[in-house]
């Protein structure tokens, strides 16, 4: 599995340290990347070869035994994309959604033939309905399921974005420290 880890170019210093920080910890690689997030995704999805792909955005923190609890997610659900992060009230829960539903990209676990199917599908993507940088809605143009795992292994730092003009959210389920 090959670990990569999305920073901007212009990423204020704060994000460019914890990528190192993380880059460190997961023996990751480090993606750095200029404002646009869907050409920046399709080149992370090129340079992945035959693995499979773990993606992190730069503004994260990561749960303790991180590493051991993504394997055993991936072993629970192979094949299945994964998402180990959201501030959705409703994902309480592990649970299996349509991608239509896919919305944060905070930390990823995407199999090889998923990532395969994304460089088939980002091209028209990026031609037909592509604007700004709401990237994540090339998901809604596979076919099929992913998983949204609970509980969630990353939380996002309350630092404001590096693309929209907010303040990032936080997940309310978020395990930590904890070895539950």
């Amino acid at each position: 599995m090959l670990i990569k880890i999305m920073t901007f170019d212009k990423a204020p210093k704060k994000r460019r340290e914890n990528a190192e920080k993380l880059a460190f910890l997961l023996k990751a690689q480090i993606y750095v990347g200029g404002t646009n997030t869907l050409d920046n995704f399709i080149s992370i999805c090129k340079s992945v070869g035959e693995d499979d792909l773990l993606y992190l955005e730069d503004d994260i923190e990561i749960c303790s035994n991180f590493l051991t609890r993504i394997k055993k997610a991936i072993e629970a659900f192979p094949n299945k994309m994964i998402s180990f992060f959201s501030c959705n009230l409703k994902d309480c829960k592990v649970r299996e959604v349509p991608y239509t539903w896919h919305k944060f990209s905070q930390c990823l676990y995407i199999p090889n033939k998923v990532v395969k199917q994304l460089l088939k599908v980002a091209p028209q993507f990026k031609e037909k309905r592509y604007k700004d940088n709401d990237w994540e809605k090339v998901f809604c143009e596979l076919k099929g399921t992913y998983i949204r795992y609970f509980p969630h292994l990353v939380q996002q730092y309350e630092w404001e974005s590096t693309i929209f003009d907010i303040i990032d959210p936080r997940s309310p389920f978020y395990v930590g420290e904890s070895n539950e």
